[in-house]
């Protein structure tokens, strides 16, 4: 019958307390009521005359006793009370677990499974062995990393697609995802190919000022007796059609040294360059230069491949795709030369038969007299050098030759700064007698 008229059991307000909210107009409300009480208090104390003989000190104190208690049982009920009660609850600490989702982790050297199946078994959300141990006891937030932080809470998403992976900027944007939640560790699965350097040292600041320590699982084997990967190939990102470029190849090899590999190159499928390496004895990194020409324009896919070795535990690291974009537009070239010299000659003549080059020579015979090799039509270049953007800024290229600095204007001295800051066109100094001779 308590509980009943209470709402709550005996042992919650002992635990407890009751707190009144008074609003303004309950304030107001009890002022009226204390006067009407004080007024009914009155009223059974004092005795009046001429009035019927009073009821007995016994009577008159129960009626009086009566009333104050309703009158104080309303006034208490207007009052808004509250019954608080403080509980501790405890808060699960929060574990923050990064996955490795590079394309290493594809290799299969862990017991007859590749490394991301390993990962999976063990540290997928919800399903892997250590992972359903630590979310039974932790708060866990999964993100994989590779060329870009995610993420992660259904296993399918770890494809091991990413081509290559960067741990510093895992870690860094993992702990930017959770500035404000208390931490407990952090823990990285992979297989430790991860570029270090400032990078990394910035990203561990990062963790050390939080005050966290990190645990890290490796997987898969830390290093092969036997292996040749094709670490890097560096190719300019653009081409002219009929150009002649080099692609610098960079191999790394282990346990074969002074054996030759065969290094292939494959455009759309079809084999544009085979060639004979020689590893060297000494040292597990080389360089090759590879020369390419398309004569084609557009988007050139291009696949380098060395042919599998004998004996070579990992052949997965034996292809790099790269692409390259091969223009047929002419490139527009002003050399300028402040005197005649046997230069100009060489340079027209070793361009002569590139279709996709155009020099336009601009020599000076006498003072404010220039003459001109290679325009378009009369109005090119017909006041010497250009002093305006817009005549200067049609070339791709500016060579200047043996002449002084006086020679050209401070504007147009200016405007050969913004060609080179603005514009973004190359700028070759030839120099000569007239110009860096001293």
């Amino acid at each position: 019958m308590l509980e009943l008229l209470l709402k709550y059991e005996l042992s919650e307000y002992l635990r407890g307390t009751v707190e009144i909210a008074w609003p303004w107009w309950a304030l107001a409300l009890g002022a009226i009521l204390v006067g009407v009480l004080s007024s009914t208090l009155s009223g059974y104390v004092r005795r009046r005359q001429g009035t019927p003989p009073p009821t007995s000190v016994r009577r008159r104190c129960t009626l009086a006793g009566l009333r104050v208690g309703m009158l104080s049982l309303v006034v208490f009920l207007l009052s808004s009370p509250e019954l608080v009660v403080s509980s501790a609850e405890e808060a699960r600490p929060s574990v923050v677990v990064l996955l490795d989702n590079s394309k290493s982790m594809t290799i299969d050297d862990t017991g007859g499974q590749s490394r991301g199946d390993l990962l999976a078994s063990q540290f997928a959300p919800g399903i892997g062995a250590v992972s359903t141990q630590l979310e039974s006891r932790f708060e866990v937030r999964y993100y994989r990393f590779g060329t870009r932080t995610e993420a992660v809470d259904d296993p399918a998403e770890l494809d091991f697609s990413d081509a290559r992976s960067s741990l510093a900027t895992g870690l860094t944007r993992a702990l930017a995802a959770v500035p404000r939640q208390p931490l407990a560790a952090v823990i990285v699965v992979g297989d430790g190919g991860h570029g270090m350097g400032s990078d990394m040292d910035s990203a561990m600041r990062r963790v050390l000022a939080r005050g966290l320590p990190v645990h890290t699982v490796g997987l898969g084997a830390e290093r092969f007796d036997q292996d040749i990967e094709l670490a890097a190939v560096r190719l300019p990102p653009g081409i002219l059609k009929e150009e002649s470029a080099e692609a610098l190849v960079r191999l790394r090899h282990r346990g074969f040294g002074g054996q030759a590999v065969v290094l292939e190159v494959e455009d759309e499928g079809v084999i544009v360059h085979r060639r004979v390496i020689r590893l060297p004895e000494n040292g597990d990194t080389l360089s090759v230069q590879v020369p390419l020409a398309f004569e084609i324009p557009g988007v050139h896919r291009l696949t380098f491949r060395l042919v599998e070795a004998s004996n070579e535990r990992i052949t997965k690291n034996n292809r790099f795709a790269t692409a390259v974009l091969v223009g047929d537009e002419t490139m527009d070239v002003l050399h300028v030369e402040g005197e005649p010299r046997f230069e100009v000659k060489f340079l027209r003549r070793a361009v002569a038969g590139d279709s996709t080059l155009r020099v336009v020579s601009l020599v000076r015979t006498a003072e404010n007299k220039y003459y001109r090799l290679g325009v378009d039509n009369s109005d090119e270049l017909a006041t010497g050098f250009p002093d305006s953007p817009r005549e200067l800024f049609r070339y791709r290229a500016l060579v200047i030759g043996s002449i002084e600095a006086t020679a050209l204007s401070e504007s147009q001295q200016d405007l050969v700064k913004e060609f080179v800051a603005r514009r973004g066109g190359g700028l070759l100094f030839l120099g000569g007698r007239l110009a860096l001779g001293e």
